[in-house]
């Protein structure tokens, strides 16, 4: 193309010169002619006086003779005004010529971006024209279709990659929809040369020229095959687990039935003052058989309950990966230029993310707890570096509700401690979680102090607050599993009913107890005494 333009430019300037030599030849020309009209019409002048001629065919003969020297001169001039306009002419085309190159380029380079994206993506795609014969099909779809030469599939029609039962449906209405409407998205079955059709997504959709005239279709395919199967064996785990809870409970019933019936008989028999000695034992043998067995079906009932929390533990586990995907994305998309509503949305979806992903693991924290699979570990770490970093993570919550967050130390020197960090940070921050929640208006107060019993060293952890309390007949039940002082409050405020729960267990586990002191419009203490040792600083502290 550069050599193109060169040559261009090349014959542009040859025609300039030729031009200007032509024009100093015709000036000759025109001045030899002129010469010539000249004496024409100087001799006509004395022809006409001698003929005794009126000014009016004087004028005449000079009128006539300007006519002709100016239609000379114009013939003469023609081939430059042309030569004028053709090289405007090439001009323009030159300058054209360099934006369609231009844009050649640039659509050049995205069609290598785009086929890189194709040939790398494990999603399937393929174009085909408006009559749904294909056009491209990248390696994935190929892979999909077990087609090894994505050439033999060039040029078919997009219903051979579908069932018998699905390509008349495909063809008549499928198609007829998206080039109508410009997308249409279904679960549908792909057909595979070798093997069952596999359970895939779909998404056709209309791609458009700059006049919003359809030239083609496309089809974005995804593999649902591992989340069917996986949904299948939730589904088939879930129906065993019932099945199996079932009958244990009938059995333990039953079991309970009977031994109410080994009971009766036995205090009727105590009754009746005819019954011998040793009916009596082989009565108390059979009912200690009975119990023994309903003991057995206890076990196993409560070993089922633990089968339920393992899975429970498990499926919790799995729903909590796709739910940080979801909170990343919608971070990424709250960063983006968005709109007003646009950022409410995405604020709502981050907010409903946030919350059900803390269900999440309130859940999972539980489940591990009834499985037994809840680990404690203890390490070294400064105890006022910790509460600071409690008191950072809380004190946003507590600023947004204009409450008053502070922490108050008793008897702490700049000592490190040795316990589960980890689990004693997650008592602390589901305590002052609920402290803030349930306050209005008012404190919230962290209280922390040291204190020896029988020569062991007892960090006691206190959460004030002046929130709506809790009344006597309820402090004990909030400790249970899924329960709240009131039905109302989880209505208002929300929540599982498993904070406390999950709290007073870990509080077990790190060796230590959780009380409660409150009242009902006063406020709540939630108070925790847990075991530690006591180190000596370290240098850097």
């Amino acid at each position: 193309m550069t050599f193109f333009l060169l040559k261009l430019n090349r014959l542009r300037g040859g025609c300039r010169v030729k031009i200007f030599r032509n024009i100093k030849r015709r000036a000759k020309i025109i001045l030899l002619i002129a010469i010539f009209l000249a004496l024409i019409a100087s001799l006509s002048v004395v022809i006409i006086i001698h003929a005794g001629l009126d000014s009016t065919s004087i004028l005449l003969a000079i009128g006539v003779a300007v006519y002709l020297l100016g239609y000379l001169v114009n013939r003469l001039f023609q081939p430059e005004n042309i030569a004028r306009e053709r090289t405007k002419k090439l001009e323009s085309f030159n300058q054209a010529l360099s934006t369609q190159i231009s844009e050649t380029k640039q659509a050049q380079e995205e069609l290598v971006i785009f086929k890189k994206f194709a040939e790398h993506t494990e999603q399937g795609f393929g174009m085909a024209d408006l009559s749904g014969y294909l056009t491209y099909a990248n390696p994935a779809l190929c892979r999909l279709h077990q087609e090894s030469d994505p050439g033999n599939s060039i040029g078919q029609h997009v219903s051979k990659f579908y069932d018998d039962q699905d390509r008349e449906w495909l063809r008549n209405e499928v198609l007829p929809q998206v080039i109508k409407q410009g997308h249409f998205t279904a679960e549908i079955s792909l057909r595979r040369l070798k093997g069952p059709s596999i359970p895939t997504m779909q998404s056709i959709f209309v791609i458009r020229d700059e006049q919003d005239q359809p030239i083609c279709l496309a089809n974005v395919i995804t593999d649902i095959s591992k989340l069917k199967q996986a949904e299948e064996e939730v589904k088939k785990h879930r129906i065993n687990l019932e099945e199996l809870v079932t009958e244990r409970t009938h059995e333990l019933e039953k079991a309970n039935r009977e031994l109410q019936h080994e009971i009766s008989e036995r205090k009727r028999s105590e009754k009746e003052a005819d019954l011998s000695r040793l009916e009596i034992e082989q009565v108390n043998l059979h009912l200690k058989t009975s119990m023994e067995q309903a003991n057995l079906m206890a076990r196993e009932a409560e070993q089922a309950n633990k089968t339920k929390s393992t899975f429970l533990a498990n499926i919790s586990h799995e729903i909590r990966t796709p739910m940080n995907a979801i909170l990343g994305f919608s971070d990424i998309l709250y960063d983006e230029k968005l709109t007003l509503d646009q950022r409410q949305h995405v604020s709502v979806i981050r907010n409903t993310a946030e919350n059900l992903l803390t269900l999440i693991n309130d859940l999972l924290d539980f489940s591990k707890i009834e499985a037994g699979k809840f680990n404690i570990e203890h390490c070294e770490f400064s105890l006022l570096e910790f509460i600071q970093e409690i008191k950072s993570l809380m004190l946003h919550e507590a600023t947004k509700k204009q409450l008053d967050f502070k922490v108050n130390y008793n008897n702490i020197d700049n000592n490190h401690i040795r316990t589960d960090p980890v689990r004693l940070r997650q008592c602390l921050i589901n305590l002052l979680s609920n402290a803030i929640k349930f306050t209005e208006h008012g404190h919230v107060y962290l209280n922390v102090s040291i204190l020896q019993r029988n020569k062991e060293n007892i960090l006691i952890c206190q959460v004030e607050d002046i929130g709506i309390g809790i009344p006597i007949d309820k402090q004990t039940a909030i400790f249970s599993s899924f329960t709240q002082a009131d039905n109302s409050i989880s209505r208002k405020f929300g929540g599982t009913g498993l904070g406390l729960t999950i709290t007073s267990h870990l509080a077990e586990l790190l060796g230590g107890s959780i009380s409660l002191d409150s009242e009902p419009g006063k406020g709540s203490k939630f108070t925790i005494g847990i075991p530690i040792d006591i180190l000596c600083p370290t240098a850097s502290s």
